[in-house]
């Protein structure tokens, strides 16, 4: 359901036209036994009931390919507002959702997006509407993308009920469904059982062709599933789990085929031995990887294990690169991203000894924090290495004397220097007229996004 250019209201509209007739007198009935609706509903009602009297052009449910939770609960609610909340929605939108299980002929993504505050709970989605057809058909025979997000803030008896449908869910979503190439699955707020982490493992196992996967605080180094997935080039792993001890030792049988790694951190030590046997798993294979909460150890583990990465994302949480700690090893680097979650990265005896470091393979460097000024130009002064890009977030150091040193490097480079970026944070001091004159030459982002994006 992609609600982009259409109307929201439109699209549930078109929706709910394909409803058999007495569905729609199911929504009708409804509406007149509320005790909600007055006098000054009653327009509204008849402009409702001549919407569902339509006929559709053709059945809009045959077609879909696509069904997202969230943009339906987005969509519904929309249509719901436009004839003034006569009703409670829960009813309708659950018997809506029913019909399109029990009528899409072929779905290639289906994602469920679950909040305990809002939007229809796992209970009352009929999944057997979509596993167990009466003409046999398998529905989710094509389908390439599953994703599921569930978040509950509280634990509960629902709670627990909602655990029990979604692993009925990933059980069948084995016998069903074998040629997914995305998959994310996350639990926010309340971690499931063992047995629905077994389920999702299972899942894995049954892909011929899965090339991705994203999930919070799922992986396990015992497990075959990951490694069974011969084709799989993406993990990302919302929370590096912490491995029980025994488990540090566990001789590494094969290797993750995966080209690309993200990994957000759980920030105590502890979890550095997981992250270690993680890295050690992907070794060289490993082309792309960001990591948020580095620390010295982490990167000394990079330079063992994946000597031929191409692409590297570091978010900091401490200073790094204290001599003799380099990424020169890796001699197949092309693009770095460094980030500190303090202010600085780097000490002021070590700059100097980052720079002469640096793999001569790099074309693309960002500094993700703030830099100051000297030290900024002895990185641009010293800097030897052709860079085709640079980018600077700058959120303290913002005088004149930044624009003029970024502006003399890209003329001075600007043969080789094809970019360079520079990302301003509120609030700006710098001059107007350094300012017009800096962004003859460099490219200025004055509205800078919260979370900017590192991978």
């Amino acid at each position: 359901m992609n609600s982009n250019k259409e109307p929201l209201f439109g699209i549930v509209q078109s929706y709910i036209s394909c409803l058999p007739d007495t569905s729609k007198q199911n929504i009708i009935d409804e509406i007149i036994n509320t005790d909600e609706k007055d006098e000054k509903d009653e327009k509204t009602f008849q402009q409702l009931q001549q919407q569902l009297q339509r006929q559709p052009l053709f059945n809009y449910i045959k077609y879909l390919q696509v069904f997202n939770s969230e943009n339906f609960d987005i969509a519904f609610n929309e249509w719901h507002k436009k004839y003034n909340n006569l009703y409670t929605n829960t009813h309708i939108s659950k018997l809506l959702i029913d019909f399109i299980f029990k009528e899409c002929p072929n779905l290639t993504k289906l994602r469920f997006y679950v909040w305990d505050k809002w939007g229809i709970p796992l209970s009352k989605m009929n999944f057997d509407l979509l596993f167990n057809r009466e003409n046999g058909k398998n529905v989710l025979i094509n389908l390439k993308e599953f994703r599921f997000i569930f978040y509950a803030k509280t634990k509960s008896d629902e709670l627990e009920n909602s655990f029990k449908i979604a692993l009925n869910l990933f059980n069948n979503m084995e016998k069903k469904s074998n040629k997914i190439q995305f998959m994310e699955i996350n639990f926010r707020g309340q971690l499931p059982s063992k047995k629905i982490d077994q389920s999702i493992g299972n899942l894995i196992k049954a892909q011929k062709n899965l090339k991705s996967c994203k999930f919070i605080e799922y992986w396990d180094p015992k497990d075959p599933s990951l490694l069974a997935c011969k084709n799989l080039e993406t993990l990302e792993l919302l929370r590096c789990p912490q491995m029980p001890s025994h488990l540090l030792d566990f001789p590494l049988k094969g290797s993750l085929p995966i080209k690309n790694l993200k990994v957000i951190m759980n920030y105590p030590a502890a979890f550095n031995e997981s992250l270690t046997v993680l890295l050690h798993m992907c070794n060289i294979n490993l082309r792309k990887l960001f990591i948020s909460g580095v620390d010295d150890i982490i990167i000394d583990n990079i330079c063992s294990y994946n000597t031929r990465l191409t692409h590297l994302s570091i978010l900091a949480q401490q200073q790094i690169f204290d001599p003799p700690q380099s990424l020169s090893v890796l001699t197949e680097l092309t693009h770095l991203k460094l980030a500190m979650i303090q202010s600085y990265i780097f000490s002021n005896d070590t700059l100097d000894y980052f720079i002469d470091t640096l793999p001569s393979s790099l074309q693309y460097l960002c500094f993700n924090f703030n830099i100051d000024t000297n030290s900024l130009k002895i990185f641009l002064n010293d800097c030897k290495i052709p860079l085709k890009s640079l980018e600077f977030h700058q959120s303290d150091s913002q005088g004149d004397e930044v624009f003029d040193s970024l502006v003399n490097y890209k003329i001075l480079n600007q043969n080789v220097c094809e970019e360079m970026r520079l990302f301003i944070e509120y609030p700006h001091t710098f001059s107007s007229n350094t300012f017009e004159k800096a962004k003859k030459h460099i490219n200025i982002i004055l509205d800078v996004p919260k979370n900017h994006d590192l991978w």
